[in-house]
């Protein structure tokens, strides 16, 4: 199987992904919906966040990729055709808090207990 389906993304994205080993920022061109595509730009944090165990190499940036495509494609969903979106940690926080979903507005998030 190819790299690319193992981590769950499309080829057009996959093409794209890149990792800056200087300010441990991780890229992607995201096709959203098949209608325009975004450059998304995942925070250091956003990486840290995401990782387990926390650690904010390419790797790690890599093996996190179905995260963050599923965090770039329901943003984009409230946000609506933008070129460029960046994903941070509290970004992930709200995705992993909300059991992968990102909350649509307030009455979405879960009720305590």
């Amino acid at each position: 199987m190819e790299r690319w389906k193992m981590i769950g993304i499309d080829r057009r994205t996959a093409d794209t992904i890149a990792f800056d080993k200087t300010t441990r920022t991780g890229s992607f061109l995201f096709h959203a919906h098949d209608r325009h595509s975004c450059q998304v730009t995942v925070t250091r944090r956003g990486i840290l966040t995401a990782a387990l165990p926390p650690r904010d190499g390419a790797l790690r940036f890599l093996e996190c990729m179905d995260v963050f495509a599923a965090i770039a494609s329901e943003k984009l969903l409230q946000l609506g055709a933008i070129p460029a979106l960046r994903i941070t940690a509290e970004d992930v926080r709200l995705w992993q808090r909300l059991g992968g979903r990102m909350a649509m507005n307030r009455q979405d998030k879960p009720h305590p207990g």
